[in-house]
């Protein structure tokens, strides 16, 4: 049976999916976020759909509007191993038409119990995957030493006082990339991410290994590393290499990696980690550089633009 927008008890149905999540993050926001969603969902409030089958809920979606205009986000929850097509399809073709009914690009991810068919069915609707894997990289002596700088390169650290700016050029570097879908969006994007890295959504920015990157006074890329704080790892985390297009291809994420590595390793730091797209060409520049995949920490995240 598909039931939708009914009256149930969603702090028992989302239980196993908080739990989840809070093991995954490792993050004591989870269930307090959870918390403020479930009486929506109780009165309504959130837009849902459930599958009930013998009186019991075996698989649900929701979606909440972000703070700007052109998205919304959204998860699902599988609770029995019996789940066809037909059901996933259900759900799946709800949140497609409601985003084109809000004419608005829709995010998913975070899905409990994903069936293993799921990614291959979603594809098959003109949902894009971006498939996350973390990284890490062992700071040993022999790492990027040999690297040569270019001494027409010239670094400036990033603080508040130049982070809108920054973000500007992240928008920018990032043009055409998946990836962009996971910052914010709408006219006043620089100033949510400025706001985003400024309270510490990512962790605590470490200015001293942060910095846009300038060649002839002109401000052509740059990286931001957190402490990690935010991540289950509490490792430094790379948490953005940004080089505007016109000078890609020409080794400047590379040089701008070695530099801050010389000065991670200066500051007696061991490891770091990253979260990056198997298909962005920086996979293979960061693979090249040392990096390793961390098994089973894969995190694929689905979006649809109407």
């Amino acid at each position: 049976m598909e039931m939708h927008n009914i009256k149930l008890d969603w702090g028992s149905t989302l239980e196993n999916h908080i739990e989840w999540l809070e093991e995954l993050y490792d993050s004591d926001q989870i269930r307090s976020s959870y918390e403020a969603i479930i009486p929506l969902l109780i009165e309504n409030k959130i837009p849902s759909r459930v599958i009930v089958t013998g009186g019991k809920v075996i698989a649900y979606a929701f979606y909440i509007k972000g703070n700007e205009d052109e998205r919304i986000y959204s998860t699902m929850g599988f609770l029995s191993t019996k789940i066809d097509e037909g059901k996933i399809s259900f759900l799946v073709d709800w949140l497609i038409d409601e985003s084109r009914r809000e004419n608005k690009t829709i995010i998913m991810n975070g899905i409990f119990n994903e069936p293993i068919n799921f990614m291959e069915l979603i594809t098959k609707k003109d949902f894009n995957v971006i498939n996350r894997i973390r990284m890490e990289l062992e700071l040993t002596d022999n790492v990027m030493s040999d690297y040569i700088l270019n001494d027409k390169i010239e670094f400036k650290n990033i603080h508040n006082s130049n982070l809108e700016e920054t973000c500007d050029l992240i928008y920018d570097s990032f043009r055409g990339l998946p990836e962009r879908i996971l910052l914010p969006a709408g006219d006043n994007r620089s100033k949510l991410l400025s706001k985003s890295l400024m309270d510490g959504t990512y962790g605590k920015i470490m200015e001293k290994i942060s910095y846009l990157v300038s060649e002839n006074n002109n401000t052509i890329g740059g990286v931001i590393f957190t402490d990690g704080s935010t991540e289950l790892k509490k490792i430094p985390l790379l948490l953005f290499i940004f080089v505007l297009s016109d000078y890609r291809g020409k080794g400047l994420s590379e040089e701008i990696l070695a530099s801050a590595i010389f000065e991670l390793k200066k500051s007696g730091i061991k490891e770091v980690q990253l979260w990056v797209d198997r298909n962005n060409f920086a996979y293979n520049i960061y693979k090249k550089s040392g990096f390793k995949e961390c098994e089973n920490e894969k995190t694929p995240i689905y979006f649809f633009t109407p």
